[in-house]
């Protein structure tokens, strides 16, 4: 199978795909951690997850661990739906409103408050006129499960498991997705070419 590690940092993730037999690659804007990643022998490239240079429907599946608040969240999700290969699979986590409400409540430390306040109020503006605040203001998004379908739809995937996660103030911390690319996306793909 070939992987892809979505933000694979300094490749934790691309080792342990490679020691099940996966042909593991890394997608990271951060170079110095890739070079990293290719003296230990990992295969990896340097990209931004909004725009992977991977080809598309080239991959069996996609593990992308908490990347997504950082970025353009539909675009992102709209990649992984372009490289995943109809019936390949994805396992995304995302960092849920439970998570921030924490730090602003519990710290620790001013700093920690100030930042989630801001990514709360940011993903508020989002969600209501579909732009961020300026970047110096806030520039993190939370993920919520109904953006998250409604982009799943659009990018042709499927979620196949929505595993309970840990709460605060009975909001998720955590959301955990396990997603499938249709088979009905290379239908299309047929009929269109004909």
């Amino acid at each position: 199978m070939r992987v892809l590690d979505l933000g694979s940092g300094n490749g934790p993730i691309l080792a342990a795909l490679r020691d099940q037999g996966c042909v593991a690659i890394g997608a990271d804007i951060d170079f110095v951690a890739l070079q990293k990643c290719s003296e230990r022998g990992h295969r990896v490239v340097q990209a931004r997850a909004e725009s992977l240079a991977v080809r598309t429907a080239s991959v069996d599946g996609v593990v992308c661990k908490v990347v997504v608040p950082y970025t353009d969240e539909a675009r992102v999700v709209a990649e992984i739906g372009r490289v995943l290969r109809p019936g390949g699979t994805a396992q995304l986590s995302y960092l849920a409103a439970g998570y921030y409400f924490r730090y602003l409540l519990l710290g620790p430390g001013v700093r920690r408050r100030v930042y989630a306040l801001q990514t709360l109020v940011n993903t508020w503006w989002y969600a209501v006129t579909g732009r961020r605040l300026p970047r110096f203001l806030a520039n993190t998004l939370y993920q919520s499960n109904r953006r998250l379908v409604r982009y799943y739809g659009a990018a042709d995937l499927e979620l196949v498991a929505d595993p309970p996660a840990r709460r605060f103030l009975r909001l998720p911390v955590y959301i955990y997705h396990e997603l499938r690319k249709s088979h009905d996306a290379a239908r299309a793909d047929a009929h269109q070419s004909e």
